[in-house]
This record gives structure tokens, sequence and C-alpha cells, in this order.
């Protein structure tokens, strides 16, 4: 299945920020990355994967946090493109294109996810806590695992998007 890629309308199938031919691009240009060799080594199919995972991480992960609003609210696929967005300098964000910090910060996701899931699953095995908590008659039980790792995002990526963020700082993503 191709890729359906965000072309700055707010498509509502959108499911990539950038084209494969232009991730091939972005990695041939930096040959001298380890992550370069996997991703010229890897088959189309699984480096568009990669994209189309990339893609869910970022929207998972900052969506909610980038400044401005969806271009079509909540009828687009992808956080981007977007209006009424202003970098952390206060310069605009073009409201028919993905920023290009987005699409690199795609290329650089979906290396990695080439190697294992990018947010994996928690753990289900091991020590599980639980926490009561009381307020008046009400009560929550909270069950959390103990020392699991929690997965984070590359600082390449936080570095990058950083600057199309509300507060302009990128914070470390937890599982």
């Amino acid at each position: 299945m191709s890729l359906i890629v965000e072309d700055g309308g707010g498509r509502p199938d959108a499911d990539s920020f950038i084209a494969l031919i232009e991730a091939d691009a972005y990695w041939a240009a930096r040959p001298h990355a380890a992550l370069a060799t996997a991703w010229a080594g890897a088959e189309a199919g699984d480096r568009e994967g990669a994209l189309r995972e990339a893609a869910g991480y970022v929207d998972r992960v900052y969506g909610a946090r980038f400044a401005g609003r969806r271009l079509k609210g909540r009828t687009q696929g992808l956080c981007w493109p977007r209006r009424e967005a202003f970098d952390r300098s206060g310069a605009p964000i073009e409201s028919d294109r993905v920023p290009r910090e987005v699409a690199m910060a795609a290329c650089e996701l979906a290396a990695r996810a080439l190697a294992g899931p990018l947010a994996p699953d928690p753990p289900t095995a091991g020590r599980i806590a639980e926490e009561l908590v009381r307020v008046d008659t009400l009560t929550t039980r909270t069950a959390y695992a103990v020392n699991s790792p929690a997965p984070t995002t590359p600082p390449v990526v936080e570095a990058l998007l950083a600057p199309l963020l509300r507060d302009g700082t990128a914070r470390v993503a937890r599982g």
C-alpha cells in the first residue's frame, strides 16, 4: 500500500509527513550516519511502514503541543498542516505545508522504527504497584509497573520540533 503523503491541504487520509523519495534523499545526504545504512538497506515497503509509524508517533507525542490549530480540524489525518501557528521566534509557519522540521523529525524517527517500535507497549510482566488515593468519600486506585523503562524521544527529534511547540521546548516522551 502506497503512502498517502500530506500535501498541505489537510488530507483526511494522510498517513505520512514526507514521501518515500524525499526520505530516501534525506538519508542519502547523510551517508556517514549509521541510520543511513540501515535505511538504505531496508525494503521500500518497510521504509514506508516506518514513515507511517513515525507520523503516528509525532501525532501522539507532539500533536497537542504544536503551535496553532489543525488546518481542517479533526477531519485531517495528521496534526500538520496548521493555521495561526508561529515558531518560538514569532515567525509565522506556513499553513499550506508540513514544516521542514516535522519532515526531518519523521525521517529520524522512521529510521529508528526500522529497528523496532518507537513506543513499545508497556511491560505486562513484572512487579505491579497499586496506590489508593482517598478524598472525602471518593477513592481512586492506580496501578503501574515498577521500574519499567520508559521510551524516550531521540534528542535530535526533540531539537527539531522544539521551535514548533507552544512553549518552545520539547519534553522527553514517556510511555
